[in-house]
This record gives C-alpha cells, structure tokens and sequence, in this order.
C-alpha cells in the first residue's frame, strides 16, 4: 500500500513527489478491493465472485456519460454506527473506467480496513485504484468523523489531453471542518462513467446487526460535467452480490439512497 504526500502526484505507477524526487510503485502481491470483474461489454455486469476477506459492492447507482468526464461532486451523510462492531463498510461516489478496473473515489469508512486500526470509528479517505485493483494510492491522512457529520467529496481534473487522459485531484472534508489530504494523480485512462452512490462491505461480514443501525445512508446535491459541460445523469440501480440484509437503492440526477434492514 502506497500513501501519495501532499504536493506530489500519481502518474502510470510512478509517485512523483514535490521536489521531483520519483518512486516506482511495485504491483500488489496482495488481495486488495474486490470491484466488478474487468468487462469488455458495457454494464450491467454479472456479480463478482465473494472471497473471504475481500470486499463486494452490494449497492451502486451508475451513469454510462456520452463522453469523458471531467468533474464529480456530491455530499453524503455519515449513517449511525453499526450496533454489533467487526464489519468493514464503504459509502462513496465515484468516477470509473468503462471495465470498471480504474476508480477515482471519496470515501467514508467504517471499520478497520489497515489503513485505520481501530474497528469502531467512522472515517474518511480519499482512494485511486488501477489495474483490475492490483495498484492503488490513498491520502496520506484519513480523517474521524461521527454520525450526523455531512462529508463533501469531489474529484476534478486539472488538466486534460484530448482523450481524457487527465490530472485528477481527489478531495474528502467534513463539512465545515476537516480534510483528507488532497490526492492528486495522472489517470492512465479517462473516465466514463459516474457512480451516485455505493455501499461496499467486507465478503465476512457476520451478521446484518454489523450494518449501520439507522440502515440509511443519502447522498445529496450530485454535479457531474464531462468536457462538453454539465449532464443530467438517468443512473441505473445495480446489487452485483445478494445480501439478506434487505440492501435496496433509489436514485435521482442529483443524488441517491442506499437502504438496508440493520
């Protein structure tokens, strides 16, 4: 795992600090997040396979745009704690590829995920991962946040090529108060396709008491852009694994809700 300081940048596996000094990055040997499968054919997809360990995505609202894109923001809400500790769970929007293998994300966790130790605080990171989920980078700090906490995410590119190769920054804040530190990268490829709203839980999750115990999670107030301008987004609502907790999930051009029975 790979913490990208403030001021450096992520270009195709190299980080490139402040100063110029350059360090390769090695590809995992590890098992990392468990995405959607790679996919030559646009969505939907099947579902993944579950690994014990690795994490599935039970719950997303996706958007194929007409062209690259070029900015996402969105706020989303920080749910109750689980009433029973030892899941790890992820909330975020976020911007991928057409394969699903390169992700750009904010994200609020809960759970310890080896970035935080402690298994029963919500936080929040900011997250770049290539490669079919061989490679990934992180902000260098993650930052506490509690339920009721509002979190303002984005991701916004700050120079492009014309075919949406592009330098991306990465911002995750507690509204009014904190941030993650800024991760700036140069994406390998361009972006496509936009996600409202995703819940991702740990495949060994125990039990649905492990789940947030409101068993709702909003994301509110969505802009999304690509290089010919603003979009209305039509999302479709994908369960690319079966869970028994009852996970259901709405969508609007502007937001989505992700529902769950705790």
């Amino acid at each position: 795992m790979y913490s990208a300081p403030a001021g450096a940048t992520v270009d195709q596996g190299m980080i490139v600090y402040r100063n110029g000094a350059r360090r390769q990055m090695n590809r995992c040997t590890h098992p990392t997040l468990a995405y959607h499968p790679a996919s030559a054919a646009p969505r939907p997809i099947a579902a993944p396979a579950v690994s014990p360990g690795l994490t599935s995505w039970l719950a997303v609202a996706f958007y194929p745009a007409p062209t690259w894109e070029t900015y996402l923001s969105e706020r989303f809400s920080v749910p109750a704690n689980p009433s029973t500790s030892g899941a790890v769970i992820y909330y975020f929007p976020s911007l991928t590829d057409p394969h699903n293998s390169t992700i750009l994300q904010p994200v609020l966790t809960w759970g310890a995920n080896g970035i935080v130790s402690n298994p029963n605080i919500w936080f929040i990171t900011s997250w770049y991962v290539w490669n079919n989920n061989s490679n990934y980078v992180h902000s260098t700090n993650s930052v506490h946040v509690g339920p009721g906490d509002t979190i303002d995410g984005s991701i916004a590119t700050t120079s492009c090529n014309g075919n949406g190769t592009c330098t991306w920054t990465v911002d995750t804040c507690v509204e009014g108060g904190n941030c993650a530190t800024p991760l700036t990268v140069v994406s390998g490829v361009p972006f496509s396709y936009a996600e409202a709203g995703v819940m991702e839980v740990g495949n060994d999750i125990a039990s649905c008491a492990q789940m947030p115990a409101n068993g709702h999670e909003a994301f509110r107030n969505l802009v999304l852009t690509t290089h010919d301008g603003f979009v209305t987004p039509n999302f479709t609502i994908e369960y690319p694994v079966a869970s028994n907790c009852g996970v259901s999930e709405t969508a609007s051009s502007t937001g989505a809700d992700i529902f769950w029975t705790p």
